[in-house]
């Protein structure tokens, strides 16, 4: 799967996760989050620990063995490796090929389609998840802000918002979840700021509606709770 930053190709491969647990699928499922800057052991450990195993070895060739052993062991596993930004190398981290194992599915997820393609995936096994269309988008920012959208002196406003959104449910969710508590020069702030991204690389505007959405976050506490959830990512706790 491929498209934009903040498309939803993350949420898209959870729910496929979340579906093929509950509806027993596969034997095992497992996600990783790659990054752009891929550790390999970081990786493997995560993968390891969803098929129960751990790792007496400290080498990363040590560890790609055993933990491809593991997943042999399996007569059907679907392993999903999010957000690559990097053709992986799939044998350092220890994921047989189908050759080598068929019961084993790989599902990955990429900004470029190139990257895919480079990691030996057919085009034609390759789906680009497109943007939202301006009804769709309403639809998901209407969904998100609620009722205060109804206000007639926010109706406006709010569609202009949602448009300026670019059709990407990150954002749309972002934005809407945001300003549904805010006042009205507040709403008229965030639709200036938006604006003044103009038409830019998605990455730009990922970046600055989600600032816009830390700056409208209620108290210092939170924006705190909010920068330590970024510093933690995928894999950190809070515990």
């Amino acid at each position: 799967v491929y498209g934009f930053g903040g498309v939803g190709k993350s949420f898209l491969v959870k729910e496929v996760a979340k579906i093929a647990k509950q509806q027993e699928l596969f034997d095992r499922v497992a996600i990783a989050h790659v990054s752009k800057t891929p550790d390999i052991k970081t990786i493997q450990v995560v993968i390891a620990e969803m098929l129960g195993l751990t790792f007496p070895e400290e080498s990363t060739n040590g560890r790609a063995i055993r933990l491809r052993k593991r997943i042999e062991e399996e007569k059907t596993v679907l392993v999903i490796l999010d957000d690559i930004w990097q053709p992986l190398e799939l044998e350092k981290v220890g994921i047989p090929s189908n050759k080598e194992h068929i019961g084993c599915k790989l599902l990955m997820t990429s900004r470029t389609q190139d990257v895919l393609q480079k990691m030996a995936v057919q085009k034609d096994f390759t789906f680009r998840l497109e943007l939202l269309s301006e009804v769709e988008t309403w639809i998901l920012f209407q969904s998100t802000a609620e009722d205060v959208v109804n206000d007639i002196r926010l109706n406006n406003l709010a569609t202009k918002i949602a448009k300026q959104c670019k059709g990407l449910p990150l954002l749309i969710v972002t934005v809407a979840s945001g300003l549904k508590s805010k006042d009205i020069p507040t709403w008229k702030d965030a639709l200036s700021q938006l604006k003044s991204v103009g038409h830019v690389e998605m990455d730009v505007i990922v970046h600055s509606v989600l600032e816009l959405n830390y700056n409208l976050l209620a108290s210092d506490e939170i924006k705190a709770l909010f920068l330590l959830s970024a510093v933690l990512g995928d894999s950190g706790s809070t515990e």
